[in-house]
């Protein structure tokens, strides 16, 4: 005999209400609190950035949300971003296909065709940055949460 199923229609749309009735009725002080929180992760992920024209580290979007921090990084312009951020192998830097002469010749003085950049699964910037800072969001936002519990409870 299988276990009994239980479906709850809405379920999604409901979460996002709520969601959205967080943000609205979210107090200052936890606003505050998530603003300071996601303006240090964007310092972080913009500093961690490799320069060259300083497009990548400009493209930074952090997004405060009452239940999450979006993270954004690089977008239209920016193809390399993914390679930037976790690496591997590029087909074109891998066989040359595609570039001109002169971009092969680069290519091989640059020491792009004999490999690519180490694949690192986790990323080298966001989700690093993210772990450093979340004991520190996640003991901020519960001090002004028991803050606020108290100021309503008076």
């Amino acid at each position: 005999m299988s276990a009994p199923t239980l479906t709850v229609k809405g379920g999604p749309e409901v979460a996002s209400k709520l969601v959205k009735f967080t943000e609205r009725n979210l107090p200052d002080s936890l606003k505050r609190t998530s603003d300071e929180s996601a303006k240090k992760l964007a310092g972080i992920i913009r500093e961690a950035q490799p320069v060259d024209s300083g497009q990548l580290a400009r493209s930074v979007k952090v997004t405060p949300r009452a239940d999450r921090i979006e993270v954004q990084l690089g977008g239209t312009g920016l193809p390399y971003t993914g390679w930037i951020e976790f690496g591997g192998a590029r087909a074109t830097a891998r066989t040359g296909a595609g570039l001109s002469r002169r971009g092969l010749r680069q290519a091989r003085s640059e020491g792009l065709l004999s490999g690519g950049r180490p694949y690192v699964k986790t990323g080298r910037t966001i989700y690093p940055a993210l772990k450093a800072l979340r004991a520190e969001h996640e003991r901020r936002t519960q001090a002004e949460v028991q803050r606020e519990a108290q100021v309503a409870l008076r």
